[in-house]
């Protein structure tokens, strides 16, 4: 009877406009009286009826919704000595206290009950006397950058040598230093736990399952790392003769191991390496876990929260953690959920035996910032309440913390930023997304305990406009084959161009090995380890990827000691100039045909800007039998791309088009009236009067770094041109290639009276080519101004560009 009336009380508290400290049945910490566990006096994890529940300090069942970064410091401007959020609120409330007491009443009434990692101390300290709306709160004590960093120079990533005294050193001075600073941390019943480093870098140089260990291998003979692999061999083998039967090697003793950087790839070397990076994941775990309990026995262990879920790492992690903590950003996909969601999850608490929390960031169009993976704050509160629904019914899983508090400045440390806050930069909240995220964090006792299975739609609910719903096809679906031309090779070349990106890798056709018919694809990796050597075969399907439905790409790869990976992968690009990438999982080392595949739903409709079949690094691998599919009830998710969503010349040489006033659009007056911006690296910008596509000059420029480190642009910022938004336009240009690694392309920045922004990009071009005509055809919003109009080169390689046009398509 006593539980009835408690589950009562519960779906009274789930209604609108409720908050938990109005009612008895949630203790003073947000823990709901109705479900007990042990009372220790600080938040602890127990199972409960075959659900994991986090139980506060008075003994009642919590699940932890938090919210990283509550912070008043905000995000410091890229290139810019101001921090607009924290000049903002301090003009604002005018002290840090009077926000900090404004911003947990918020998070409260929003229903969050856990202040995140990375938020001010002024926001969950507060002299400890918690008189105004008190929150529960984890720590983070960043990993120290001390230890000698294991990853190859020059690749991405930190990862230190965890069989170092230094790194056992430096791991105890920086807790040492944080509980000097905080000696409170210890005895606070308000404390979560701990998060002991965040997202390391577990991929390694080659950002890949395994690669990590490979570092560790390449490291010299005289450093602990080599020292503790060497002997880990040595305790794998009995003598030198099993270890060269197994590894196909020539080895007179062990310690011909201290003296190389590489071994060979087979079967049994690669499970080897699973062992030894479990292994590591052991010593970087238990090392972190002891030293902070030389301090703190009282609080929980939260994890290192990485990014990837690779099992030997889950399990070895877990052991030292209370809560396997995981970013897990890509489970929500915006307006759908990972198919593989609650098959992930079970496979993460079958390797890691502990409770889980996930993250979550779910960002909008609509804010004026790039990115969006949804188009209004109606659609990501929804999106939001779809997603904590399924992930509060999980048995495992006690908490979703939301990253971040506040939106970053347009031009921040991350090239990726976006509308990540729930307040603007001025500390104005988007009030359409918190009313909706306020009502789905105060279901969440209903969705843990199974009382409540409901999820609002994005297209009926709260009446949201038809073209920002996402229409999932009715009735019975079946799986239709979306035709890609010459998908398994049987006609040569046709349809595909081979290409070595970087290096001196070499794609030819193969009718030796194949998987069905009489011919493959082959890629020989070059003399470069890793990005230093890619070699693809790429083609551009004429299609158009629909929102809503569920996407398969397929092939079949066979390997021969491929260092790196080989994959295939769809490059999609949206109508706002945004990219997306769709890759299915890559095959390395020496495996016999395997079939790989990738399942996505895209976030709005797109066009497909290539298809790749790719092999990075050293070794061969063969591609066959390339397919795409989806699931529909009928063809209409099956579209061909239409004139107006080309993003080529082609089709638009009948138009009628008036020309809009370009200044030295052909660099035949050199730099005049352009800039060259290195907006990333040190990319070198100059005129070339040795090439151009008409007349004698065009601009070049000549990338320096990997990818997005090297970011280089011409621009062109006062054009003093208003576009009619009745009208259609087409941007364009010519490029030229040489060995580009990432993309060259075209693109304006038109900004809108209201404050947002909008790109409009070009077809990229990459590798290496002749002189290409790219456009890109868009139609602008009303009260806009061209910001900028810049050619652009991302990553390695060469890229010139001339006769830029802006036209306008007259009726």
């Amino acid at each position: 009877m006593k539980l009835k009336i408690l589950i009562a009380a519960l779906i009274f508290a789930i209604m609108p406009n409720f908050t938990h400290a109005q009612n008895e049945q949630f203790d003073k910490y947000g823990g709901w009286a109705g479900l007990a566990g042990e009372k220790t006096g600080f938040f602890h994890t127990e199972e409960i009826n075959g659900k994991w529940w986090i139980i506060t300090p008075e003994g009642n069942a919590f699940w932890s919704i938090g919210m990283y970064c509550v912070r008043i410091s905000g995000i410091p401007e890229e290139g810019a000595k101001k921090r607009p959020y924290k000049e903002a609120s301090l003009a604002k409330y005018g002290s840090e206290g009077e926000w900090a007491k404004i911003t947990k009443l918020r998070l409260k009434n929003w229903g969050f009950n856990t202040i995140g990692d990375w938020s001010s101390e002024s926001i969950y300290k507060e002299g400890l006397d918690r008189k105004h709306a008190p929150l529960a709160y984890v720590i983070g004590i960043d990993l120290p950058r001390k230890a000698d960093n294991v990853i190859a120079k020059g690749a991405y990533g930190y990862f230190p040598d965890v069989f170092s005294e230094k790194f056992k050193e430096s791991v105890k001075k920086s807790m040492q230093e944080r509980f000097k600073n905080q000696p409170y941390l210890i005895n606070d019943s308000w404390l979560l736990g701990y998060f002991l480093a965040d997202e390391p870098s577990w991929y390694g140089s080659k950002q890949r399952r395994g690669a990590l260990v490979n570092d560790f291998i390449a490291l010299s003979g005289d450093t602990p790392g080599k020292t503790a692999w060497v002997n880990f061999v040595k305790k794998l083998y009995s003598d030198i003769r099993a270890l060269n039967n197994s590894w196909n090697t020539g080895f007179n003793s062990f310690d011909d191991l201290y003296n190389i950087k590489k071994i060979p790839i087979n079967e049994n070397s690669e499970k080897d390496n699973l062992l030894f990076f479990k292994l590591i994941a052991e010593e970087f775990s238990r090392i972190l876990h002891d030293t902070l309990r030389e301090f703190d026995a009282n609080h929980m262990i939260l994890g290192t929260r990485p990014s990837r879920l690779y099992p030997e790492l889950v399990e070895a992690s877990s052991k030292y953690s209370d809560i396997f903590s995981t970013s897990g950003y890509g489970f929500n996909q915006g307006h759908t959920i990972s198919k593989n969601f609650k098959e992930s999850m079970d496979k993460m608490y079958e390797n890691a035996g502990k409770p889980i929390m996930l993250g979550v960031i779910i960002t909008a169009e609509d804010a004026g910032l790039p990115y969006g993976m949804v188009g209004t704050q109606k659609d990501r509160g929804v999106s939001y309440w779809r997603y904590m629904a399924e992930v509060a019914k999980h048995p495992a899983i006690v908490g979703m913390h939301w990253f971040q508090y506040f939106d970053p400045p347009k031009k921040c440390y991350d090239e990726r930023a976006a509308n990540w806050g729930l307040v603007n930069q001025k500390d104005e909240p988007y009030e359409e997304a918190v009313k909706l995220i306020a009502q789905a964090n105060k279901m969440v006792y209903a969705y843990a305990l199974g009382l409540s299975t409901f999820k609002p739609e994005f297209d009926s609910l709260f009446s949201l406009k038809k073209e920002n719903s996402q229409e999932i096809p009715k009735g019975e679906l079946k799986e239709i084959t979306i035709p890609i031309k010459n998908s398994g090779f049987e006609k040569g070349k046709e349809a595909w161009k081979l290409q070595a990106w970087k290096g001196n890798s070499k794609a030819a056709l193969d009718s030796k090995v194949k998987h069905s018919g009489r011919m493959s694809l082959k890629i020989e990796g070059g003399e470069g380890e890793g990005w230093d050597s890619i070699g693809v075969a790429t083609q551009k399907p004429d299609l158009v990827l629909l929102p809503g439905y569920d996407y398969k790409l397929s092939a079949w790869i066979k390997a021969n000691a491929v260092e790196s990976e080989a994959f295939v992968r769809i490059k999609t690009k949206y109508k706002n100039g945004e990219t997306a990438y769709f890759k299915a999982l890559p095959v390395y080392g020496t495996k016999d045909w395997n079939l790989v595949e990738a399942k996505f739903s895209p976030k709005s409709e797109n066009a497909i800007d290539y298809l790749v079949c790719q092999l990075t690094g050293g070794g061969t691998a063969w591609f066959d039998d390339i397919s795409l599919t989806v699931m529909t009830e009928n063809e209409k998710a099956v579209k061909k791309s239409a004139p107006k969503n080309e993003n080529t010349a082609k089709g638009e040489t009948h138009l009628n088009t008036t020309n809009l006033p370009i200044s030295n659009a052909g660099f035949e007056e050199g730099d005049k009236g352009w800039k060259p911006q290195k907006w990333n690296g040190k990319p070198s910008i100059k005129i070339d009067a040795r090439s151009a596509h008409s007349g004698r000059k065009s601009a070049m420029i000549k990338g320096s770094g990997d990818n997005w480190k090297s970011t280089g642009a011409i621009v062109k910022n006062e054009l003093n041109i208003t576009l009619n938004p009745d009208s259609q336009y087409i941007l364009s240009g010519w490029i030229k290639a040489k060995d580009i690694e990432s993309e060259a392309f075209i693109r304006i920045k038109v900004k809108y009276k209201n404050g947002q922004s909008e790109y409009f990009k070009t077809s990229p071009v990459y590798g290496s080519a002749e002189w290409s005509k790219v456009s890109a055809r868009f139609s602008p919003k009303p009260e806009n101004t061209i910001e900028y109009l810049a050619c652009q080169l991302v990553g390695r390689g060469t890229a010139w560009f001339d006769d830029i046009k802006i036209e306008e398509i007259m009726p």
